[in-house]
């Protein structure tokens, strides 16, 4: 769930076209996905919760990506967003999410500032085009 998300605040939206059909094997939906993509409420201020999904997204779902937000676009991580995730995983699964989101920003913004694959140009499908041009073992 956390791949598809980081290149969408990371402006490297090209390249969430390669994991979507990863988050499709997970569970996701296209409302899942869409409302992944969905930054556009991330910089007003104050910010307000993320858009209902239909089906909603379950309570560690939710958790796991107000936590996302929260690493990516504010760094620090407000105490109210780490106890509603702690509430869903064990201290080594927060380990596991919080390495992998951190990864994900890194590589994210190397491939933003190097422009790898020459993809800044490239339009993204909606959300049920680029699940019907990708196989799940792309």
């Amino acid at each position: 769930m956390f791949i598809p998300y980081f290149q969408c605040p990371t402006k490297a939206i090209p390249y969430r076209i390669q994991h979507e059909p990863v988050g499709r094997g997970a569970g996701l939906t296209d409302s899942h996905l869409q409302a992944i993509r969905d930054v556009s409420y991330i910089r007003c201020n104050p910010r307000p919760s993320r858009p209902p999904t239909s089906p909603p997204l379950s309570p560690v779902m939710s958790a796991a990506l107000a936590y996302t937000d929260a690493m990516t676009i504010d760094i620090k991580v407000p105490d109210d967003i780490f106890a509603a995730l702690k509430a869903h995983l064990s201290d080594k699964e927060i380990m596991e999410v919080t390495a992998t989101i951190a990864s994900y920003n890194l590589v994210s913004r190397v491939l933003v500032a190097l422009d790898v694959g020459d993809m800044a140009g490239v339009e993204v499908p909606d959300v049920g085009v680029a699940a019907s041009s990708q196989s799940p073992n792309t």
